[in-house]
């Protein structure tokens, strides 16, 4: 083999594995997560992808439900981070019976419901929340309505939404209303300074 047949093979032979590299890179980035092997990883792929692409139709590419809702909670928490007006029927899409790790108390469908509430500061979106504390809590954040901790029943639950209603209005007096010392010295605390 001369000079010139080596250079002709090896230009053949990079070439080859450029566009090998550029198709497997167009296969990963842009035709989704259905060539990783591991399931975890996929999982994670397709709710990345969904938060990057601001999709939550992605979601539907998950193996299960309990995937597909943490996926669809993910992609919420991300989402409202980043648009100010979102759209609560992505929460619809979110099973109550799901479990996510982290979420105490509340269902990820709540969840959902919450925090987009929150973002619009919009009580209506509250209304479609199951538990009724959850609800009562979401409302009086959502509004900044001290009156509507009043009526929520868990204690705890009851107590934070006094030290954050006093927090955001900056009532000391909000802060006499917690039960709990610890709680009632922190919101005490934090607006003495």
């Amino acid at each position: 083999m001369n000079k010139r047949q080596k250079r002709q093979l090896l230009i053949i032979v990079f070439s080859i594995i450029a566009i090998g590299s550029a198709v497997i890179y167009i296969i990963v980035f842009n035709f989704g997560c259905w060539n990783i092997f591991s399931q975890t990883a996929q999982n994670a792929c397709y709710t990345d992808r969904a938060i990057e692409k601001q999709d939550p139709t992605i979601c539907q590419r998950m193996p299960n439900k309990t995937t597909k809702d943490a996926c669809y909670y993910f992609f919420v928490m991300n989402y409202t981070s980043t648009v100010k007006n979102p759209d609560p029927t992505v929460c619809d899409k979110i099973s109550n019976q799901s479990y996510i790790f982290g979420l105490v108390g509340q269902s990820p469908k709540d969840a959902c419901y919450y925090r987009i509430a929150l973002v619009k500061q919009d009580s209506t979106v509250c209304d479609n929340i199951v538990n009724q504390n959850t609800k009562d809590y979401c409302s009086a954040l959502a509004t900044n309505d001290s009156t509507l901790c009043d009526g929520i029943s868990d204690q705890y639950t009851k107590n934070y939404c006094y030290y954050y209603i006093a927090l955001e209005k900056k009532y000391s007096s909000l802060c006499d209303k917690i039960s709990d010392q610890y709680t009632k010295n922190e919101c005490h605390y934090l607006l003495a300074q």
